[in-house]
């Protein structure tokens, strides 16, 4: 099993019993509260005279609720774990007896006193109280001890419901047949059964959603914290496992100019500040776009549109968005020049075409990235800013795909050779 396997098997394990002690304190906690303030009613009532022979009662009120009160406690420090689950279970089951028993001792009637009343219906509650361990062992535990302990006391009861008479057989039936209470029994065996499959739904449905969120976080960390809110849930939403795919995307590089003369005029901490300021408003604008920052080289930036977000138009949101990226610049120079920093100018190229898109690298490292020619020929195309001094520089195929309220913001430059390219391809320029 590959460690992150494990891990998340540990996780959901640590879940899962995070869930169940949680579910039995505050279950326990009410059921102690419900039992002991019954105990302290039913001990007034005897007192008071409104009632007779409430002794079995009372004390099985305090057993249960003594009880529910210890496995509260014990949820609460999260002890409720492994086998002792099972002992808590059997614990649980077993209250509804302790009814039984004690009227054999306290009651003339003995078992039969209470064989027909809620005491018998709790055995169901409490099978269901099972299932919150979320194990179909559990449950069916306490279905089948439920079933025997009933059918035991069942049998002790006879002797004493064959006395009873009434004129009325289907009733006389109902009441002192032996197959009727073991009707009943079977019903408690079969409880269990079906709690048991509910609990080993309600598991694999939360094991499904503890490995959906694992996905998410780790979509969520592959992109890391360079990609807006609304891009990142959009990719989360639509894309659960990423594989390598064929896409059509446009690409945007963006580098600063001179950016060596730049950096030796400050600290490196000072330069980090400023640096930080830049891309914070580059990438507002990529994002803003509908764009997805890859990565960062250096000073360089990154981004492409399209692909993994479905865009109407990819080459005109990385057009819109660089033109944005240039006038944040602006705006950032006026800022810096008026606390006495010195400007900053970048150059973006733009293309658009095929690439191969998908999560590439190393086992213990990888990235959600774009490669193939199209990437380089973005790249090449943003290192001629220098040479054609035009800002914004795009290729002929991305200035095709431009609406003419975009074209017309355009200039043809010609056809121009590409660093390790062998034919020219037509640029354009804006800005």
């Amino acid at each position: 099993m590959k460690a992150e396997e494990l891990y998340d098997l540990h996780k959901f394990d640590n879940l899962l019993e995070t869930q169940i002690n949680s579910t039995l304190q505050k279950g326990s906690a009410y059921s102690a509260f419900m039992g002991l303030s019954s105990a302290l009613l039913l001990f007034y009532m005897q007192g008071s005279g409104l009632v007779k022979h409430m002794e079995a009662p009372i004390l099985w009120t305090i057993i249960g609720g003594l009880f529910s009160l210890l496995i509260s406690i014990m949820a609460r420090y999260r002890l409720v774990k492994g086998t002792i689950i099972y002992f808590i279970a059997a614990g649980f089951v077993t209250l509804p007896t302790t009814i039984y028993i004690l009227a054999y001792f306290f009651v003339p009637g003995g078992p039969a006193t209470y064989v027909t009343g809620p005491a018998s219906y709790l055995y169901f509650f409490t099978i269901a109280v099972c299932g919150l361990s979320f194990d179909a062992r559990v449950a069916t535990l306490a279905g089948l001890l439920a079933a025997i302990e009933y059918a035991i006391v069942c049998v002790l009861s006879f002797t004493t419901l064959e006395k009873i008479s009434h004129p009325d057989p289907l009733f006389l039936q109902d009441l002192t047949s032996p197959p009727i209470y073991f009707f009943k029994s079977l019903m408690m065996l079969f409880t269990g059964l079906v709690v048991g499959v509910l609990a080993t739904t309600a598991k694999k449905l939360m094991a499904q959603m503890l490995k959906e969120e694992s996905e998410k976080s780790a979509i969520s960390k592959l992109f890391g914290q360079f990609v807006s809110d609304e891009v990142k849930d959009k990719i989360i939403r639509e894309k659960s496992e990423v594989i390598a795919e064929n896409k059509e995307v446009a690409i945007l590089f963006s580098d600063i100019r001179g950016f060596t003369s730049f950096s030796e005029k400050y600290k490196p901490d000072e330069l980090v500040i400023h640096l930080n300021e830049y891309f914070d408003a580059m990438v507002e604008s990529i994002t803003r776009n509908g764009g997805i920052v890859d990565k960062f080289i250096g000073d360089a930036v990154m981004a492409y549109f399209g692909g993994l977000v479905e865009i109407e138009s990819p080459s005109s949101s990385a057009f819109l968005a660089a033109q944005d990226m240039r006038k944040k610049l602006s705006d950032l120079n006026e800022k810096w020049k008026k606390i006495g920093l010195a400007p900053i100018d970048n150059g973006i190229g733009i293309h658009f075409g095929k690439v191969l898109q998908g999560t590439i690298g190393s086992r213990d490292r990888k990235d959600f990235t774009v490669i193939g020619d199209s990437v380089n020929t973005a790249s090449r195309i943003e290192s001629q800013c220098k040479e054609i001094k035009r800002p914004i520089l795009l290729s002929e195929i991305v200035y095709a795909n431009l609406p003419s309220e975009l074209k017309s913001k355009c200039d043809r430059i010609g056809n121009v050779k590409l660093k390790g390219k062998e034919e020219e391809i037509v640029i354009f320029a804006s800005g």
